[in-house]
């Protein structure tokens, strides 16, 4: 397993990837937001000035289990989308992950919406570990996980004292 980046390699990288995906000028620096609120951690990099074209991405822990970080709610909208950035996005999130201690990263996909994304997932390493239907929608949810590059032997799904 190869070791998870380092959350500044990981944003240079996406950085990089979001200037010469755009055909920005070399040299460019985008607007990267990262906060804390209660549990959550939200992270955002976005076009100078214009927050409506951007990637970003949510992590919190699951719920008592202090192995298991969530990526939530991560996205590319605007010029952004369309643009393969999702790998990227998604090391970012996961360098996130691996920094703040977690042996795995979990995150959930629905099949209506994200069919694109759980092709993303599989190329990049992440398993399916589960899939159901949400009551309240009828869709289909996958959750997935990675490892970090933390996990031990003892690591399990199941094993969260």
């Amino acid at each position: 397993m190869k070791k998870a980046l380092r959350p500044p390699a990981a944003k240079a990288a996406l950085e990089a990837a979001i200037i010469k995906a755009l055909g920005l000028k070399q040299g460019t620096k985008l607007d990267i937001e990262e906060k804390t609120t209660d549990h959550i951690k939200t992270f955002k990099m976005s076009l100078p000035g214009n927050p409506s074209h951007s990637v970003g991405f949510n992590t919190y822990h699951f719920p008592g289990c202090c192995k298991y970080g969530i990526i939530s709610q991560l996205y590319t909208i605007g010029t952004m989308r369309g643009k393969k950035l999702s790998p990227h996005v998604l090391n970012w999130a996961l360098a996130q992950i691996s920094a703040d201690g977690y042996s795995k990263a979990v995150g959930t996909t629905s099949n209506s919406s994200n069919s694109s994304m759980e092709e993303v997932l599989k190329k990049t390493g992440w398993k399916r570990i589960d899939r159901g239907v949400n009551s309240n929608t009828d869709n289909i949810v996958s959750m997935w996980v990675h490892t970090t590059g933390k996990t031990r032997k003892e690591d399990t799904f199941m094993n969260c004292d």
